[in-house]
């Protein structure tokens, strides 16, 4: 839905006289704007939409590990994928109460990260 609207927009120039690179400019809450924002619920479940194939090329990219220490260790990372694949309706609390992570913001963290890499996605609870 996002793609279309902004499909055939322009993004708009630096302003004249402007340096390359400039604090005030870009500005990216209206750069990023139109990207889908919302946030993870624990009514929330998700599913595996990435291959064992896709887990590996996007493990393999050394662009994709920018920041891994913010999220869970590989082995939990793993564990978290598979559980996901096995019960793909447990809630995002169910989830993580079976697999005792009791650090919900690199938990959550992780499962925002699995979205971007097009590995999990996301279905609304209630």
């Amino acid at each position: 839905e996002q793609a279309k609207k902004r499909r055939g927009q322009v993004a708009r120039a630096a302003p004249a006289q402007w340096a390359a690179v400039h604090p005030a400019y870009p500005d990216p809450s209206s750069m990023f704007g139109g990207f889908p924002s919302t946030h993870l619920s624990a009514q929330d479940h998700f599913e595996v939409i990435g291959g064992d194939d896709d887990i590996l090329r996007t493990a393999r990219h050394t662009m994709n590990i920018f920041g891994i220490d913010m999220l869970l260790a590989e082995e939990q990372s793993g564990a978290l994928l598979k559980y996901i694949g096995a019960h793909p309706r447990a809630l995002v609390a169910e989830i993580q109460k079976e697999l005792n992570l009791n650090d919900s913001p690199r938990f959550l963290r992780t499962l925002a990260w699995l979205m971007k890499m097009g590995l999990i996605r996301r279905h609304a609870g209630n």
